[in-house]
């Protein structure tokens, strides 16, 4: 049986959706193919490696906007005995993943689907180890001020033979306001790849630190440690998280997320010390 799953973006959803896709592979012992709107094509190549993946397509006509009814699906793809939709079609119930793992339950009632599996890898890939000594830092750019405050802030901390290393998407961004202040041999280091190249960075990484970006859900696909300050209220909905123990969100001493920078610091040296 030739089998497609389709998902729209973000890069985010797109990754917490890979699980799924995986299961549905693991249901059916063998490779699915998986389409993406054309905008968010530049995930392809890096899931196109994973073994539960056939390949990984953009469809040119479909160009997803979350604010249009009916983005979310695809126009007709010819060529498979299955195809399994898994966008969203409502608010989800739940955290992301295990949203999207029900949607696909309910699209298959004839075949009970893998169970999720969230403490296993979904992306394997070859693991640049000179980056083994850093920390692996991901910010998205809303309250890019604040974030980059918060890392100058621990660059200037006491970390013993730290470095951070600033991961910065090719798809556009603001990051270059600051790389300038950055020096090779400094602490604080800029990179800017696409994302096989900065998967391979962040699995051979020590620690990722940042918010709640598609980079931190790249981390946890490669099943990195995490160290998450986020200071956008709406992304504290519970939809957003991923409770696992890799994952340690910053908090505050009043039981809320907090972007304090002596609260991250203190984080990242409690994690990094256990990782010692």
């Amino acid at each position: 049986m030739t089998i497609l799953c389709t998902f729209p973006g973000r890069h985010g959803d797109i990754l917490w959706a890979l699980p799924t896709v995986r299961a549905i592979s693991e249901t059916f012992d063998q490779p699915v193919d998986l389409a993406l709107a054309n905008n968010y094509d530049s995930l392809s190549t890096l899931i196109s490696q994973q073994s539960y993946i056939g390949t990984c397509f953009p469809v040119p006509t479909w160009h997803y906007n979350e604010d249009v009814e009916g983005s979310h699906r695809p126009s007709r793809i010819d060529g498979y005995e299955r195809i399994i939709n898994l966008g969203r079609t409502g608010w989800p119930t739940g955290p992301l993943a295990q949203y999207t793992w029900e949607t696909a339950q309910r699209l298959v009632p004839d075949q009970p689907i893998a169970p999720l599996d969230l403490d296993r890898p979904w992306i394997e890939i070859a693991a640049n180890t000179h980056y083994a000594d850093h920390v692996a830092v991901g910010w998205s750019q809303e309250h890019l001020e604040l974030k980059m405050g918060i890392l100058a802030a621990l660059v200037r901390r006491t970390y013993p033979n730290q470095t951070f290393y600033m991961l910065c998407p090719t798809f556009g961004g603001r990051w270059a306001e600051w790389d300038h202040n950055a020096e090779e041999s400094s602490k604080l280091q800029f990179g800017y790849w696409d994302w096989l190249i900065t998967a391979k960075i962040l699995a051979g990484s020590r620690v990722f630190l940042g918010c709640q970006s598609a980079l931190w859900v790249l981390a946890n696909a490669l099943g990195k440690t995490c160290v998450i300050m986020e200071p956008m209220e709406a992304r504290w909905n519970p939809i957003f998280w991923c409770a696992h123990p890799r994952n340690h969100r910053v908090i505050g001493n009043d039981g809320k997320p907090t972007f304090d920078a002596r609260a991250v610091g203190d984080m990242l040296e409690e994690v990094l010390g256990g990782l010692a």
